[in-house]
């Protein structure tokens, strides 16, 4: 689990990519998460976040044992239970607006040459 909070940075400001670094006790190293600024931002509104007008954001990552990662901050301790359980068709969260899985280490989304 990692918690991140930061200023978000003005539309006017706008950067090209966040990266958030946060240790994985599993293997000792770092793991990130890599995204575009304007992908954080449709995800932000479309997850509701009551915070977004504020200036600070608050955001919580689990990583879980399949590599698989999801943003809970605004999520109860059953809300995780009910959402992260992975079934026989995976977990109720894939594919929706918290699950970052695609972005978990993702390098290639910087386009460096």
């Amino acid at each position: 689990i990692a918690h991140f909070e930061f200023e978000v940075p003005k539309w006017e400001e706008i950067c090209d990519y966040f990266i958030f670094a946060f240790p994985n006790y599993e293997n000792a190293k770092f793991d990130f998460i890599l995204i575009t600024e304007t992908e954080l931002r449709k995800r932000i509104n479309d997850m509701n976040k009551r915070f977004v007008n504020k200036k600070k954001l608050k955001l919580t990552f689990w990583l879980m044992p399949d590599n698989c990662i999801y943003e809970t901050s605004d999520i109860s301790a059953e809300g995780e239970w009910y959402w992260m359980s992975k079934g026989e068709g995976g977990r109720m969260m894939d594919g929706e607006s918290n699950d970052f899985t695609q972005y978990f280490n993702n390098w290639g989304i910087l386009n460096i040459l």
